[in-house]
């Protein structure tokens, strides 16, 4: 399953969408360095910015910095690598020299960084703004000067990382796929044809739970339906795979209240993930959604022993399944109560209605009778016969709304 679900990830627009920004970036002029999370692979996004690139006929070579010999310098390699044809064999190899050949093409692909060593990775990451500052000093106004473009593993580059500038860009890929998109997954893999409650249970949960990181639908896959046990379970698996414990989490920033932090109201503007929370964010154990904002990846909550937001993402699942559900039901019954007992009924329970506003709509509409009521008019007042189908339907769905309603996961 992994592979289908990785073959459809690269699909989702929020993919498409991150593949265009740093074509675009390159397309006009500026340098791109663009940092994955581990559960994305870069092999996957040099494939479609290539692609791009070649259908928007920018042209492009690609070097894997892993051929590098150690001793010589970057510009040197550069041009070997490019095989630049210099006017004398005694000219200097520097940036300046290399743009003033004439012989590059409009973007350079920088892959395979993560053989490299930290000092390694220093250097290149240096030489990207060494090459950025010198373009803008020899070009300031030459659109089409040659670009760097380098995507690699966040967690290979920590530690070594610009922020953006003028001229060179970073981006974090962040917010891929988002909870609708985890849906939307879950909708092309359901088995809908033979088990189409769990299809339902599980495109709903899941995108609650996981967060972006798409790889956890694999062992959750059937684990989603069963007890609570057994997903704690899971995710205890998971953690240890990953080598993720309490001490370490918390050595890269987790800390028990995440969202005092930095506020999972500020959704629409997490470009990066918080300086503080980098480490966290480069190893997975961080996510950002659309939906939801920055959150702790859930193996990470069992492993931090924070089990009641677990608990809570179970519950958010559930609750966009079964409340568009259980008032479906309740519509249903408040018309058959009015076929049979006139519009009137609900007024029977009167004295059970909370509210001023909440007996006002039902003698203006018998449908907005809400299950306070309704419950009351049905057990207590005799609306429904005790042995019909229809009153064995509400006394079983009555303690499933109440749990949900009140914030309470079913198990």
């Amino acid at each position: 399953m992994i592979e289908k679900l990785e073959t459809m990830l690269f699909r989702l627009p929020s993919m498409q969408a991150f593949v265009e920004k740093l074509t675009d970036d390159l397309i006009s002029g500026c340098s791109v360095l663009a940092l994955l999370p581990p559960d994305w692979r870069s092999a996957k996004l040099w494939d479609l910015v290539r692609a791009n690139l070649d259908q928007r006929e920018l042209s492009f070579a690609v070097l894997s910095l892993g051929d590098k010999p150690n001793e010589q310098s970057l510009s040197g390699w550069l041009s070997d690598a490019l095989a630049i044809e210099w006017p004398a064999p005694e000219t200097q190899r520097s940036i300046q020299n290399l743009l003033a050949t004439g012989q590059l093409p409009e973007a350079i692909l920088l892959q395979d960084w993560k053989h490299l060593d930290g000092p390694s990775t220093l250097a290149w990451v240096q030489y990207m703004q060494d090459w950025t500052c010198t373009v803008q000093t020899a070009a300031a106004d030459d659109d089409s000067a040659p670009t760097l473009c380098a995507i690699a593993p966040a967690r290979h580059m920590i530690g070594h990382l610009p922020e953006s500038e003028p001229g060179l860009h970073v981006h974090w890929g962040m917010g891929s796929p988002s909870a609708l998109e985890v849906q939307l997954l879950c909708r092309s893999l359901g088995d809908f044809g033979q088990h189409e409650r769990r299809a339902m249970w599980r495109e709903h949960v899941l995108p609650a739970l996981i967060g972006n990181d798409w790889t956890l639908a694999d062992p959750l896959w059937q684990v989603i339906h069963g007890d609570m046990p057994a997903l704690h379970a899971c995710l205890k698996a998971e953690a240890r795979s990953r080598d993720w414990n309490s001490d370490t989490l918390q050595a890269w920033g987790a800390v028990e209240d995440l969202a005092a932090v930095y506020g999972r109201h500020e959704r629409l503007i997490a470009n990066a993930p918080p300086p503080a929370y980098r480490t966290l964010w480069a190893e997975g154990a961080l996510g950002w959604t659309l939906e939801y904002g920055f959150e702790l990846h859930p193996a990470a909550l069992v492993a931090l022993g924070h089990l009641d937001e677990l608990h809570y993402r179970l519950w958010r699942g559930q609750n966009r399944l079964f409340m568009p559900l259980l008032d479906r039901v309740r519509l249903d019954i408040c018309h058959i109560l009015t076929e049979r007992h006139g519009p009137d009924w609900p007024l029977t329970a009167a004295d059970y209605a909370t509210t001023d506003a909440e007996l006002n709509a039902v003698r203006h509409s018998p449908l907005a009778c809400q299950w306070g009521m309704l419950i009351e008019a049905i057990y207590k007042d005799g609306l429904l016969s005790t042995g019909s189908d229809l009153f064995r339907s509400v006394t079983k769905l009555r303690p499933w709304r109440n749990k949900i309603a009140h914030g309470i996961p079913l198990k």
